[in-house]
């Protein structure tokens, strides 16, 4: 029997589309519901090897900025 390395036992596993999609949707649900502003998505499947996606949104201080983020 063979043990992973411990270089392979630190890599993550890799996230399915299905998944990805999922938490993509509820990261622009939870900041609807949060009532953020000017939400900005940049899709990265391709383009990049550690995201799939980049959201970018802003809020109305920066009271409701730090609210978002700690959820």
């Amino acid at each position: 029997m063979t043990t992973p390395t411990n270089a392979a036992a630190a890599m993550p596993a890799r996230s399915t589309d299905a998944e990805v999609a999922a938490l993509h949707a509820l990261i622009l649900h939870q900041l609807e519901e949060d009532q953020a502003a000017e939400v900005i998505n940049i899709p990265l499947a391709g383009k990049s090897s550690i995201a799939d996606h980049m959201v970018i949104a802003s809020g109305r201080s920066s009271r409701h900025v730090a609210a978002m983020a700690d959820k």
